[in-house]
């Protein structure tokens, strides 16, 4: 109305001088040009927007991304270019993505392109691929730069809190076109002409040198959900997984650290991206023709062409090298100038096994994921089986080199195993796995502790199995049981094999640098020592290798780290086989007679593997041997105890081999653990008698060495015995069993004797041999007069002697001593019929050989150092052996030995033991007493042979023509007297006329005969 005042529309009056129609219109107005004014403001804003995050921003406190070009006028252009962006293209999603395609690519055309110097070493040289070096100046390699800082801005500018919604929209949309052009890219659709490996190469440099997670994982996202094909994630990544592949299969363990560990993190990162329920990364590795290739393959061969081998295969050098003199020693440096110093030369290892160390916990990472992710577990198992089975034959006695895994490859692989099967525990495992259609180990040729090979094929066609019953724990539990194998025990083979290979190469390099000096002064000297010189050569090289390999192997086998694993799950595969002996209770307690049928078929190697390592800790006094748990070693009660459960008796030597390792006296250190395992109460009862049962057993082993065999098996428990007597408890139970004289008691007392006799035969008949030569060759004009080869061949025999001689003798002390100490507090045994005349007959040769008129023939150089023979402490074992036995019976022994024994001879010993003072008055007393006993019955003798000289046939043993004081009857119908077949009988157990088998048993007394025999004699003695 005429004379009010407009309304104020923010307030509801009316503005000045206007009617309300007026106002009205005025402010519709206003709201227009409003919105038009704010769109314009907001365009502005995300252009700035824009503009700072493509880095072409020319305002004052923004920054020019540095892979942009230094040119302003472009720089200005793209600028202009930004600006075109309206606020209304927000609400237009296609157009907005074709103003964003053109802006990106402006963007991508013109980047910096200025020539960069690449620093040494480079990457190039590291990792072997120059492309590497050049990509650093060419378009590709600013690309990636560029589009990871655009895209670092975008996450930041989205992590603000004040971000409105449009921007947010549009910088979600750059992102999309961001990956989208880079995919176009890496496609091979580059703004400026790079091929796709220079793409493929400067993404991959750039996760090498600093890995940019959160730009990987949007861009897979990118790749897996956006409309590419189906093919994107292939495109991106498998160039990049091969050039991983290459940069992995170049390292080298004297690369630095980080250098050695960046294949294996972006390989585990990419790895580890987990979008949803998938790992698209782990698909995209298992689906790769390389991951498992088919086809007859050896292992060497499986492990170079599948895509992880290359990852595996890192390890200090080649430890597996050809010896071959041929072969260069380039590349193998890093071990050769270690220090001969123990301590200096483990210091030097622990840097090398701290790098090893680092990409096994990089592999054990890989597999881990590559198992737990559910699509790629069946091929991860698959390649598993597939790498173990292809190299089942480092195996072998003769390991092929060429057909095999290098020993590092698969230590580095065991160490994944273990670390996988670390939480496995034994009530997971189905026990029949190996025996199962889906078991991926060829077990089919494998020796069983009881059973043969078609046994084991009955045995499984019995079997129920279903496919539900194999579980990942029980695949990877007898898969690390394999790999054990395979890894550890041939690596610990290869290491043994090596040292015995360089201590002979030393020895012939010696040899030939003898030779060759000697060579000097014979005719035509500078030809045969050209030659000599030439073969030295080639030897050294050859020896400079061994020497090589020898501390390669010794770097990853004292890993002390490593070692304490594999003795953790050497003591799970220890339990395993326990449970198998006894499945209700796996702590030692009543054990079968026989073994479980199911134990039985157990291949002989789920034992041996653990022996091994046993061994080989016990024998180079590693730091794990100190870790050795007390119940690991108590377990091994039960087969040493139960030989029967092996038809292999080498299986029982090793486990004696470890107690023997495990003796103070060998190792101080271990004494509590020793003592740990030998007082249990099961070792109490079983561990003597079941020892000595094996001492006789062991005549026969069935291998072709099985005569040296036994001796060195014979040795360990002469060890054991000699500590389990120092121990008071045992000292009891030992006596109380040879008191009463069992069989298996005999048998063993009678093998002493045998291997007394021979040791002492071949070690002072050595040293005859090694006093000859040496009298020889200090009498210089006769071995001057001998001619070239006479001469060589008197070094020789004396070479010959002299090796033998220092084993037979270390036998035979041990085994003197063992006699001693037995027949001191339980001498009735020796009296045995068939012990007393053969124990005699020994002791009585050996004292003609120390204190008989030949005894100077004995006398060598050194001899202790040397040989270890000491002719004072044999002779006075011998003398108190005969002291221990010192009785009647003993001396009607010595009396009855025809060999060796006659009164004039003992007495002249007993004037040498007076005179040379090598046992005590007090001794040498006695000893004369027992030496009168015996002249005594020896004279008593005489005079009943000429007495009973005479005697019918019949009435004689066939086999040693003495008359018969107890004859019996043998199953082929001949008469012996039971003396003289039992004694037989002891060392071979068949009939000495027809070779058919023979016990005592079957022995039956001819009384008949027996009692004309006594009515002859009585007629004779009333005749006399």
């Amino acid at each position: 109305m005429p004379g009010e005042e407009p309304m104020d529309t923010s307030s509801g009056k009316c503005l000045p001088n206007m009617t309300p129609e007026m106002s009205a219109r005025f402010v519709k107005e206003a709201l227009s040009q409003f919105d038009v004014d704010e769109q314009v403001n907001l365009g502005g804003r995300l252009s700035s927007l824009l503009a700072r995050t493509v880095g072409v921003a020319i305002e004052v406190g923004c920054e020019i991304a540095p892979e942009m070009t230094s040119n302003l006028e472009v720089i200005r252009k793209l600028r202009n270019q930004v600006d075109l962006l309206q606020f209304d293209l927000l609400n237009e999603s296609d157009e907005l993505e074709i103003f964003l395609d053109e802006l990106l690519t402006e963007c991508f055309s013109n980047l910096h392109m200025e020539w960069r110097e690449v620093p040494k070493p480079s990457y190039g040289d590291i990792y072997g691929y120059e492309p590497f070096d050049i990509v650093n100046n060419v378009h590709s390699g600013h690309l990636i730069k560029y589009i990871i800082r655009v895209f670092t801005h975008i996450q930041n500018e989205l992590a603000r809190n004040d971000i409105d919604e449009g921007s947010e929209k549009l910088l979600k949309c750059l992102q999309d076109r961001l990956f989208y052009n880079y995919l176009q890219e890496l496609r091979g659709f580059s703004v400026q002409g790079d091929d796709v490996k220079m793409t493929s190469t400067a993404l991959c440099l750039v996760l090498l040198q600093d890995f940019p997670q959160n730009f990987l994982i949007n861009f897979l996202i990118y790749c897996l959900h956006q409309d590419t094909n189906g093919d994107a994630v292939k495109t991106v990544f498998n160039p990049i997984l091969d050039l991983l592949y290459i940069c992995a299969s170049m390292l080298n363990i004297t690369d630095a650290d980080q250098v050695i560990l960046a294949p294996y993190t972006v390989l585990n990162t990419l790895l580890s991206i987990k979008i949803g329920a998938k790992r698209p990364i782990c698909d995209l590795l298992c689906s790769r023709p390389d991951f498992n290739v088919d086809g007859k393959l050896s292992g060497r061969q499986f492990a170079r062409l599948t895509y992880l081998g290359a990852f595996i295969d890192f390890s200090v050098t080649p430890v597996n090298v050809d010896l071959d003199a041929s072969v260069s020693l380039s590349g193998l440096a890093p071990l050769v100038n270690v220090t001969h110093n123990e301590e200096s030369r483990f210091m030097y290892y622990m840097g090398y096994q701290m790098k090893i160390s680092s990409v096994r916990k990089e592999l054990q990472t890989m597999f881990h994921v590559l198992l737990v992710n559910a699509s790629t577990r069946e091929k991860a198992l698959a390649y598993i089986g597939r790498l173990l089975v292809t190299n089942s034959g480092k195996t072998m006695i003769q390991s092929s080199a060429q057909n095999n895994v290098d020993d590092g490859f698969m230590l580095n692989f065991l160490s994944v195993m273990l670390f996988l099967s670390e939480k496995v525990t034994l009530d997971k495992i189905n026990n029949h796995y190996i025996f199962h259609p889906k078991c991926r180990l060829d077990m089919r040729e494998e020796t069983r502790f009881k059973h043969n090979l078609k046994e084991v094929e009955e045995f499984v066609s019995e079997l129920t199995l279903k496919d539900d019953d194999v579980k990942f724990p029980t695949e990877c539990f007898f898969l690390t049981m394999q790999c054990v194998r395979l890894g550890l025990n041939a690596s610990i083979e290869s290491f043994k094999h090596m040292k015995r290979t360089c201590g002979e190469l030393k020895s012939a390099v010696k040899e030939l640098e003898e030779q060759s000096e000697q060579a000097s002064s014979l005719p035509g000297a500078a030809i045969v020592q050209s030659r000599i010189k030439m073969r030295l050569n080639q030897l050294k090289s050859i020896c400079k290798k061994a020497s090589l390999t020898l501390s390669s192997l010794e770097c990853l086998l004292t890993d002390v780290g490593f070692m304490d694993r594999c003795m953790d799950y050497a003591k799970k595969q220890m339990q395993f086989l326990l449970r198998l002996v006894n499945p209700n209770d796996p702590i030692i307690s009543e054990i079968p007679a026989l073994p479980p049928k199911l134990f039985g078929m157990m291949p002989e190697f789920m034992l041996e593997s653990v022996l091994d390592l046993l061994i080989f800790l016990l024998k180079t006094n590693s730091q794990s041997v100190q870790k050795i748990p007390t119940d690991l070693v108590q377990s091994l009660l039960i087969f040493v105890c139960n030989a029967q459960f092996f038809n292999n008796p080498f299986l029982t030597a090793k486990i004696i081999d470890v107690f023997f390792l495990l003796c103070p006296t060998y190792n101080p250190n271990l004494y509590s653990l020793f003592r740990g395992a030998v007082h249990h109460p099961y070792a109490m009862d079983n561990l003597y008698p079941r020892l000595v049962k094996f001492y006789s057993d062991v005549e026969s082993t069935g291998s072709s060495t099985e005569f040296y065999d036994k001796f060195n098996i014979r040795r360990s428990i002469q060890v054991i015995f000699r500590e389990l007597w120092e121990d008071v408890t045992y000292r009891g139970r030992m006596i109380d069993y040879a008191r009463r004289c069992s069989t298996d008691f005999v048998r063993f007392i009678n093998m002493i004797i045998n291997d007394g006799t021979f040791l002492m035969d071949e070690s002072l008949g050595g040293l005859k041999r090694i006093h000859e030569v040496e009298s020889l060759i200090a009498d210089q004009e006769r071995f001057l007069a001998l001619s070239e080869e006479e001469r060589q061949q008197k070094m020789s025999i004396l070479n010959e002697a002299s090796r033998s001689v220092r084993s037979w003798m270390i036998l035979g002390n041990e085994t003197m001593d063992m006699l001693d100490y037995l027949s001191k507090d339980s001498p009735q045994t020796f009296y045995e019929n068939t012990l007393g005349d053969r124990l005699a007959s020994m002791l009585n040769y050996n004292m003609i050989q120390l204190c008989g008129p030949k005894c100077t023939e004995l006398k060598v150089n050194d001899p202790l150092k040397r040989f270890y023979w000491d002719p004072r402490k044999t002779l006075h074992q011998l003398i108190k052996i005969y002291l221990n036995l010192d009785s009647e019976r003993f001396a009607e022994c010595i009396a009855h030995d025809e060999r060796s024994y006659t009164p004039e001879t003992f007495q002249s010993i007993i004037q040498r033991l007076n005179r040379v003072n090598a046992v005590s008055n007090y001794e040498c007393e006695k000893f004369k007493n027992l030496c009168e006993k015996s002249e005594r019955i020896y004279k008593e003798k005489l005079q009943e042979e000429e007495d009973f000289g005479e005697a019918p046939d019949e009435f004689k043993d066939p086999v040693m023509d003495t008359l018969m004081h107890d004859p019996v009857r043998l199953p082929s119908g001949h008469v012996m007297d039971r003396k003289i077949i039992l004694r037989h009988l002891l060392s071979t157990k068949n009939d000495p006329f027809t070779r058919q088998a023979l016990t005592e048993e079957e022995l039956v007394e001819d009384t008949e005969l027996k009692q004309r025999i006594e009515a002859w004699v009585k007629e004779k003695k009333t005749k006399h």
